[in-house]
């Protein structure tokens, strides 16, 4: 639980300097492919914890980007017109929360089992 934690603070934190780092809105893509990234490199392999970490990232890099942008409104003189694709972005991306989680499954269970260090031995018993 605390890898998948982890992950998903990372998967959010790639999504924020993809975001901010862009000079087009990329919609989902940023939060996307930052959960993939976030889950392979944690190798992860569970759906849940995949599923956590998708969620994790989808909603803290949205929460930080829509302050953002709300930020920068407040300091406009311009107005927000509300259209179709406000409405629609919050369920694309629960659909595309979870198809980033079973992506990130598939691509960490295929990848190499990082290697272990051997099991310390157990000291003698007294004689």
């Amino acid at each position: 639980m605390e890898r998948s934690i982890r992950a998903g603070i990372l998967g959010s934190i790639i999504s924020i300097i993809i975001t901010l780092f862009t000079p087009y809105y990329l919609f989902f893509l940023p939060s996307f492919f930052a959960s993939i990234i976030a889950i392979y490199f944690s190798r992860l392999t569970e759906m849940r914890d995949c599923l956590l970490v998708a969620f994790m990232t989808y909603f803290i890099s949205s929460a930080v980007n829509n302050a953002v942008v709300a930020a920068l409104f407040y300091a406009s003189p311009y107005s927000v017109i509300i259209d179709l694709s406000i409405v629609v972005a919050p369920l694309l991306d629960i659909v595309t929360a979870f198809l980033a989680a079973y992506i990130g499954v598939r691509i960490a269970q295929r990848a190499k089992p990082v290697p272990e260090l051997p099991q310390t031995l157990k000291p003698l018993p007294p004689v």
